[in-house]
């Protein structure tokens, strides 16, 4: 029987880590594959930042029949240059890749990389199981539906394949594949890791000019309640999570179905060590008070809305088919239901203006999201939006080779090179801007009953260095969920990249109870200011030590101890950094933190 390789590919040379849940896609396939008895493994290179010598050498290892690789448009590069590896190091490996990027340009990517044997159109369960069976029976893969592969030289593309109509039918996601799932960070913001994703239901019948979904459709389906409660029970009994995110296009869409799924969440308790958030639509029809308020009593904590822009005939122009009254109608009552808002805006759509940017930040500003995120417009394969680009001649799939996030490659004659950006990164400054007024939180609290989130709140932030270093023996505090009792003031929420970090501010403070033999303070230092050094202070009892931290000094810290700080319960550890840095200013990633090094663990010895 076949050996099955799944491949998270590795972005983290093309300038990030794009992986921040574990793979959903290739685990639902994995799963769906296990319970017809295939050996299968998963590599996600890119949380565990894999070169291709590593994915090579599991593969000599591991030896797999066949190597199915997901691809999102900003993979499509890697995705590229790593079939051309495995077919030339491992010719008689059959390499199929899904995903996305594929499912929406489906022949064109056997054109671009004829080292790929077959690209899988849509959902892959059903047509990754029959694709295996074909192959090991020497059958045609004419046969299978859902399907462009190479033959002999030519591009065969078979016919369409159905969607799955009943979803509870699939297995759990395969998680264990990938664990330990703390190592995913969640996408900002997270309020209690482990965090992971899942998915109630498939597809949208909204038609978005900007959205690409070539895989789910337009048709929703929907998962039973009872599948997804139970879902939810075996993520909190097997994985210890913590936080779940419904990543459904729209979780909202039936109203009775939420319904039954909260009344369920909170009769068998799931949400007493668990928490939730989702994306709603913000229709009149969509939202009400009574649903937010059951909402909030399940443990949904935040609403993930898809604004997009501030300007009505923009709205009208992207087709979102929403106003603006009814947006802010819906940003109004979930706020006042106690549940935390998230507001998506994008900068640069065909029918854009300096005057339509501006209005979207004063409303912006007017609905007054607790958090929000400004997006240069993609137009991604798939889309109306690139189809439209592509019939003008203004776009072609070659041109996805090198796209980059944040980079604006929507031909605009209303703006300069580079304005979109430079707007963009100002519409979510005039905001910031905004909140930090010294009234904001008296207003706010006024209209809403509670105080807002802090400007300078924790923002996931993947550190611009990740250097490996033994883990060290006598460790007292590992960063972590668990080590709140340890910490005082000056430390942001532990950070997974992994591994487990917490970053300092200015100042931190930590207390540790060494024991008799213990002359040594130590402290893991991972990651400081990118340019140029700083000045680490370590204060033990008032008692000061100086070190300095660079990029190529990082590692062990240490500093002697008192010979008398065992005959205290807790010796008081202060750590102050100079100077401190933004990563925003340093490497432009929209983290508005300040910062000054990121500690893995601190012990003494």
């Amino acid at each position: 029987m076949s050996k099955i390789l799944f491949i998270n590919p590795n972005l983290r040379p093309e300038g990030g880590l794009l992986t921040v849940y574990p793979p959903l896609g290739i685990l639902s396939i994995a799963a769906f594959l296990r319970t017809n008895r295939y050996d299968i493994d998963v590599i996600d290179a890119d949380i565990n930042n894999h070169s291709f010598q590593d994915i090579e050498n599991y593969i000599r290892q591991y030896q797999p029949t066949i190597v199915g690789i997901t691809m999102t448009t900003l993979q499509c590069k890697t995705v590229f240059s790593l079939s051309e590896l495995i077919k030339i190091k491992f010719p008689e490996v059959v390499i199929v890749v899904g995903g996305v990027h594929p499912s929406a340009l489906k022949a064109e990517i056997l054109k671009q990389c004829p080292h790929i044997d077959i690209v899988v159109i849509g959902e892959g369960e059903q047509t990754f199981l029959e694709l295996l069976r074909t192959i090991e029976n020497q059958g045609s893969l004419d046969s299978v539906d859902g399907i462009c592969y190479q033959d002999s030289g030519m591009i065969r593309t078979t016919r369409p394949r159905k969607f799955i109509e009943n979803l509870d039918s699939l297995p759990f996601p395969a998680f264990d594949l990938v664990s330990p799932i703390s190592k995913y960070p969640g996408p900002y913001p997270v309020q209690s890791r482990p965090t992971v994703h899942i998915m109630a239901s498939r597809g949208c019948p909204f038609g978005c000019q900007f959205c690409s979904n070539p895989i789910w459709g337009k048709k929703v389906r929907f998962h039973s309640p009872e599948y997804i409660l139970k879902e939810i029970e075996w993520l909190q009994t097997t994985f210890h999570v913590h936080e779940i995110f419904f990543q459904d296009d729209t979780f909202n869409l039936n109203r009775a179905w939420v319904e039954k799924i909260c009344n369920g969440i909170i009769s068998r308790g799931l949400n007493k060590n668990c928490v939730f958030k989702a994306p709603f639509r913000a229709n009149n029809n969509l939202v009400s008070p009574e649903l937010l308020n059951l909402l909030k009593h399940a443990g949904f904590w935040m609403i993930f809305y898809g604004v997009e822009s501030g300007d009505s005939m923009v709205l009208k122009s992207i087709n979102k088919n929403i106003s603006l009254d009814e947006l802010q109608r819906a940003f109004y009552l979930t706020k006042r239901a106690g549940i935390r808002t998230y507001a998506s805006f994008m900068i640069g759509n065909l029918n854009e203006t300096h005057s339509s940017i501006q209005n979207t930040i004063h409303f912006a500003k007017k609905i007054d999201p607790d958090y929000f995120g400004f997006a240069v417009t993609m137009p991604y394969p798939g889309s109306p939006l690139y189809e439209i680009l592509e019939e003008n001649h203004q776009i072609s799939s070659s041109a996805m080779l090198d796209l980059k996030i944040g980079k604006y490659i929507i031909p605009n004659n209303e703006f300069s090179s580079g304005e979109i950006e430079t707007l963009c990164n100002q519409a979510a400054y005039e905001v910031i801007k905004f909140q930090k007024k010294w009234s904001y939180p008296f207003i706010h609290y006024l209209r809403y009953h509670y105080l807002p989130r802090s400007p300078a709140e924790h923002r996931d932030y993947i550190p611009f260095d990740l250097s490996h270093f033994p883990d060290p023996f006598n460790s007292y505090i590992e960063m972590g969920t668990t080590d709140d009792y340890y910490l005082g003031e000056g430390w942001y929420f532990c950070e997974y990249w992994p591994p487990a970090v917490r970053w300092t501010k200015g100042s931190a403070v930590l207390y540790l109870h060494p024991r008799k033999t213990d002359k040594i303070l130590c402290l893991k230092v991972l990651s400081s200011k990118p340019h140029g050094s700083q000045m680490l202070m370590i204060s033990i009892d008032n008692e000061k030590h100086r070190k300095t931290i660079d990029r190529n000094n990082l590692g062990i810290v240490s500093v002697p101890l008192k010979p008398n700080s065992y005959l205290k319960k807790f010796i008081k550890i202060e750590i102050t950094i100079s100077p401190t840095w933004v990563p925003n200013t340093e490497i432009n990633n929209g983290d508005l933190r300040t910062l000054g090094v990121a500690i893995n663990k601190i012990w003494t010895e």
